[in-house]
């Protein structure tokens, strides 16, 4: 994207290669009679943690909007599809930008002639051969990554203690070998991912529920509250209940 003639062009990239990172989210870009919208969708039903999946979403799309947009990082709106969280007087002041919600669709609207804006960095040569070396990513790791959004979906359809690998296995009808083998070629451990989506639970729970945090750690399979305190801080950086006080509206 540093190497798109312009900002349009970057976008376009964003849209077509952002799958090669993440395969839960889709990225989708138009333009209108006088506005740029950049859309997203997630591919698997992430159930209760769809809100947190959708606010990470957007704050990538933040940043990401204000490095290449820099001074120009105004007139810019976010729209959610989901009603007003409880902590919804923070979206404001995170995204530095208007927010809307109970909208059609996720989505982020900016002034179209902004699309026309000069990447600083932009150079043909390097950029035909990024977009070479992504095409060649996207055809050979599609099936991997496949295989990382279907153990997240998989995942996110449990209600309570995730399975291991080779039960992960059995459930999406392959050998536990075939498994590991994907998940090496694309960069992620199994543990990485289960991870990932204990983190988004937890979260979410912290948040909008009024479970104790021993009860969320039950949930989330931990027999021992204390190892899901350090898990968390790992995962966040600070503890069950001092995330809790900050994002919980009360």
């Amino acid at each position: 994207m540093l190497s798109s003639e312009t900002f349009r062009d970057a976008l376009k990239v964003l849209c077509k290669y952002a799958k090669t990172r993440n395969p839960v989210v889709q990225y989708d870009f138009k333009e209108t009679s006088n506005l740029a919208v950049l859309e997203f969708s997630q591919m698997v039903d992430l159930k209760g943690a769809r809100i947190l999946y959708t606010e990470g979403s957007m704050a990538t799309v933040k940043t990401f909007l204000k490095f290449f947009l820099a001074e120009k990082f105004k007139d810019i709106n976010f729209y959610f599809s989901y009603l007003p969280p409880s902590h919804a007087n923070l979206y404001e002041e995170l995204l530095e930008c208007p927010v809307v919600f109970s909208w059609t669709k996720d989505q982020v609207t900016f002034p179209l002639e902004y699309l026309d804006i000069p990447m600083p960095l932009a150079e043909a040569t390097a950029l035909d051969i990024a977009l070479l070396q992504c095409e060649g990513f996207i055809s050979q790791a599609a099936e991997d990554f496949g295989v990382v959004g279907r153990i997240k979906a998989t995942l996110f359809e449990l209600e309570s203690q995730f399975p291991d690998l080779k039960n992960m296995a059995s459930l999406l009808n392959m050998t536990p070998r075939t498994l590991s083998r994907h998940l090496n070629e694309s960069g992620y451990s199994f543990q990485s991912i289960v991870n990932e989506v204990l983190e988004i639970r937890a979260c979410h729970f912290l948040i909008n529920s009024n479970k104790s945090v021993k009860e969320i750690a039950s949930i989330l399979g931990y027999a021992v509250v204390s190892n899901f305190r350090r898990a968390f801080k790992s995962w966040t950086g600070e503890s069950p209940n001092v995330y809790q006080t900050k994002h919980k509206q009360s």
